[in-house]
């Protein structure tokens, strides 16, 4: 299956050599798109610019990796032909590849999700929800990393990725990662060498429906996915609306800060067998007096080794047993 975004950086890698025409961008039509064009400038930094019918002063916004401008004039430069034009235009402020790759996952999917011919107004509203999964900027910790990552790793070595990636971070008020119909599950991820999670006891039951808990454990590999990578790997199993909220989920998290995750890597050494799915009600938790019941249990946190659950008898199925029940 073609990766998402690939037509991107396929377009992009066949741009070469200057421009004719000083300042002008060496630009190719996105295929099977109109008024869509792949860019490179003389830094060799990527552009994706989108024909604007319906110039309007708007200001010029910049991130860490990203210059989004509006109603902008640029020369393109397509077969030796210089064309001038107003664009909406998205820039990488980066060569690196695996940017370049993340850069055309991300607007591949906004892309996708326009009409064939959209208007000026259907391409700024896009790129603004593109604007909005950058404005939050988070430090990730590397604890976060591994945690997106076995959220990840749900979606995609499920038998039913599209059905995960509905349920995924879909309720602002639940207290786990996936929302399904009959049920939640929290992932648990750790790249440590025994299945040592940390759980919160307000977590450990619900009222509408049973909460399970997804054991997942890394295995700390340079040979290994890194985030980006398995979010290309993942968004390529989904349906466009999936493939869209999967990336908004993502870009939420990590912000800009795509660079910090690149040297992360890890792998499931026995695939989809290496997470496991326990039912909340099975598993020990401290205990709380009933009088400090109602302000205590937001507050308590605690550990627990999965491995020794497993040992004990403690009941638990593998991911696609549990994905066959949902």
């Amino acid at each position: 299956m073609k990766k998402i975004g690939q037509d991107f950086l396929d377009t992009f890698d066949g741009l070469s050599g200057e421009p004719v025409q000083e300042g002008a961008v060496v630009a190719h039509e996105l295929p099977g798109r109109t008024n869509v064009f792949i860019g490179k400038d003389s830094s060799g930094d990527m552009l994706v610019l989108f024909a604007d019918s319906e110039p309007k002063v708007l200001p010029t916004k910049k991130f860490k990796n990203l210059r989004i401008e509006y109603s902008a004039r640029y020369e393109i430069e397509i077969n030796g032909i210089v064309v001038g034009k107003d664009f909406t235009l998205l820039k990488l402020l980066s060569t690196d590849r695996s940017m370049q790759e993340a850069f055309c996952t991300l607007v591949a999917t906004f892309v996708n999700s326009l009409p064939q011919e959209p208007t000026t107004s259907e391409v700024r509203l896009s790129v603004e929800r593109i604007v909005e999964l950058f404005l939050a900027t988070p430090t990730v910790s590397k604890s976060a990393i591994v945690g997106l990552w076995g959220e990840l790793a749900f979606i995609a070595c499920s038998d039913d990725p599209n059905q995960n990636a509905q349920a995924w971070h879909v309720l602002p008020t639940a207290k786990s990662d996936f929302s399904f119909s009959s049920n939640f599950v929290e992932v648990k991820t750790t790249d440590g060498n025994d299945r040592i999670h940390s759980l919160r006891l307000h977590q450990m039951s619900q009222p509408d429906r049973p909460i399970f808990f997804a054991s997942v454990k890394l295995t700390p590999d340079t040979s290994g996915k890194n985030l980006l990578e398995l979010l290309t790997e993942c968004v390529s199993l989904l349906t466009p609306i999936n493939q869209q909220h999967v990336v908004d989920v993502f870009f939420k998290t990590i912000g800009t800060n795509l660079e910090e995750t690149e040297n992360y890597r890890f792998t499931l050494l026995g695939g989809s067998d290496e997470i496991l799915i326990f039912n909340a009600v099975d598993l020990p938790r401290p205990e709380i007096p009933s009088t400090q019941a109602s302000t205590a249990i937001g507050k308590v946190s605690f550990e627990l080794n999965f491995n020794d659950l497993i040992t004990f008898g403690v009941a638990h199925s593998s991911l696609k047993a549990f994905s066959a029940q949902t």
